[in-house]
């Protein structure tokens, strides 16, 4: 059921009416755009929504079945609000859409919404974009629950995972207690895990980076921290080939450790895109990425990169190294040791 308030119910109901229609994006990292198809901006609820005569929307259409209610927003790559470099690399991906009308004479009667729902699909082609909006009642339709399996259903570094992929710098006089994880403030590839609580000196220890080894702090009591390999690592391109395909000669780690990582670009055109890792060579030092970026990578350009994980017990036990032999295994997602459908099948001696 729709909410409107008496004023702008009596000015549905009048013979003139000056209605616009608005609609709010907001993007999963909390960035709110505004557009009207009215001919000046309107600012309501302190956002600003602009004129904007290069898009439109398809009529709504609901249904009393709870079946998905579709919409679909059209639009030029010609504003800097929505470039199509961000559309390729998936800021809108799932972003929050509320669709409302209200009197642009008197904001004050407040707004009838019409639709909230979620970004869908994106496709771009000869220059304009269509947006697929999905109504809050396609949420009715997914599965709730997970599926048993012999992968782990956690992904990599989330909270059910447990690893830190990017720890804290470490900080001057702070307490620290057994089981922290910190990293230098210049980047060295390595975590540190305290060993012995207390606070920190008034100034970084120099590191020892030998996995395994110990540094100690000059404190008292002293403060020790053993070194661990990083799950995340930085670098710059040596070569590039193209937006998908780049050469770092920096990076050392054995094949494929990168594959199903995520790559993010700290610096340059690309800054703040995030793409997928499909493939990590070290023969060749050659990323290549699932999709290509929007924007040219340059070699002065800096990025972040995470390992990928295969979602396997023996990948799984590899990580937190720490932990010993079992490494990250108590918190394994899977159950690898299910029968599976073969063994429902047989019968008698087979």
């Amino acid at each position: 059921m729709r909410t409107i308030s008496a004023s702008l119910k009596t000015h549905y109901q009048g013979e003139v009416t000056t209605l616009v229609t608005c609609w709010k994006v907001t993007r999963a990292d909390a960035t709110v755009e505004g557009f009207t198809n009215h001919v000046e901006n309107i600012i309501y609820q302190s956002v600003t929504y602009k004129a904007a005569t290069g898009y439109t929307a398809s009529n709504i259409h609901s249904n009393a079945d709870l079946s998905v209610d579709n919409l679909d927003i059209y639009g030029l790559l010609d504003s800097d609000d929505i470039s199509p470099a961000d559309l390729r690399a998936g800021l809108y991906d799932y972003a929050d859409i509320e669709i409302f009308q209200l009197n642009y004479e008197d904001l004050t009667q407040g707004n009838l919404v019409l639709q909230t729902g979620k970004l869908g699909e994106i496709t771009i082609k000869d220059n304009i974009f269509i947006a697929e909006m999905r109504s809050l009642s396609q949420l009715l339709q997914q599965n709730i629950g997970e599926v048993i399996m012999p992968t782990c259903r956690a992904d990599f570094g989330d909270t059910r995972c447990g690893i830190v992929l990017s720890p804290d710098d470490w900080q001057a006089s702070t307490a620290y207690s057994i089981g922290d994880i910190v990293k230098a403030t210049t980047y060295d590839a390595r975590r540190y895990i305290c060993t012995v609580s207390g606070t920190s000196a008034g100034s970084e220890p120099t590191w020892d980076t030998t996995i395994g080894n110990t540094t100690t702090e000059a404190t008292s009591p002293a403060v020790q921290w053993v070194a661990y390999n990083a799950y995340t690592f930085e670098g710059s391109p040596t070569t590039v080939t193209d937006t998908r395909t780049f050469i770092d000669t920096s990076i050392t780690n054995a094949d494929d450790v990168f594959n199903g990582g995520l790559l993010t670009w700290l610096t340059g055109d690309n800054a703040g895109y995030l793409m997928e890792i499909k493939d990590w060579t070290l023969s060749t030092n050659t990323f290549k990425l699932f999709q290509a970026m929007p924007n040219t990578i340059q070699t002065s350009d800096t990025y972040k990169v995470t390992l990928g994980c295969d979602k396997q017990t023996a990948t799984c036990q590899s990580f937190a190294t720490e932990n010993g032999v079992q490494g990250n295994i108590y918190n394994f997602r899977g159950e690898p040791f299910l029968p599976g459908n073969d063994k429902i099948s047989k019968f008698g001696g087979q």
